[in-house]
C-alpha cells in the first residue's frame, strides 16, 4: 500500500505536463474552432439578411413595375380612346366641309339662277318700256 501513495515520479510528472498541455492544446483549438463556427454562422446570418433584404427589394421593384405597367395600359387605353375621338371628329368635320361646299354649290347656282332670272326681267320691262315710247 505504500507504493500506492508513493510521491510522483518524474515520469509521472512529464505525463500530467504532457496531459496538461495536450488538454490544453485541444481546448486552444476548440476554441479557435468555436470562433470560426461563430464566424460562420455570424456570416451566414448576414448573408441570409442579405438574401432577406435583396427579395424584399425584388419585391418592391416588382411591384413598382407591375403598378407602371398598369398606368402604361391604361394610359394606351385613353389614348386610344382620343385618337378614336379625334378620328370621328375629323370625319364629322370632313362630312360638315362637304356639305358646306354643296351648299356653296347650290347658293352659287341659285345667285346665277337669280341673276339671269333679274337679266331676263330687266330685259323684258326694257322692252315693255320700249313698246311703250
Amino acid at each position: 500500500m505504500a507504493e500506492e501513495h508513493a510521491a510522483p515520479t518524474s515520469a509521472d510528472n512529464d505525463k500530467v505536463r504532457r496531459n496538461v498541455e495536450e488538454d490544453r492544446q485541444v481546448a486552444e483549438e476548440l476554441r479557435v474552432s468555436g470562433e470560426r463556427l461563430r464566424k460562420r454562422a455570424e456570416h451566414a446570418r448576414e448573408a441570409k439578411e442579405a438574401e432577406r433584404e435583396s427579395q424584399e427589394r425584388e419585391r418592391i421593384l416588382d411591384e413598382r413595375q407591375r403598378q407602371l405597367n398598369e398606368e402604361l395600359r391604361e394610359t394606351a387605353e385613353q389614348l386610344r380612346g382620343g385618337a378614336e375621338s379625334i378620328r370621328l371628329d375629323t370625319e364629322a368635320a370632313r362630312a360638315a366641309a362637304e356639305d358646306a361646299r354643296k351648299i356653296a354649290e347650290v347658293a352659287r347656282a341659285t345667285q346665277n339662277d337669280l341673276k339671269d332670272l333679274l337679266r331676263e326681267v330687266l330685259s323684258q320691262l326694257q322692252h315693255a318700256k320700249s313698246s311703250l315710247s
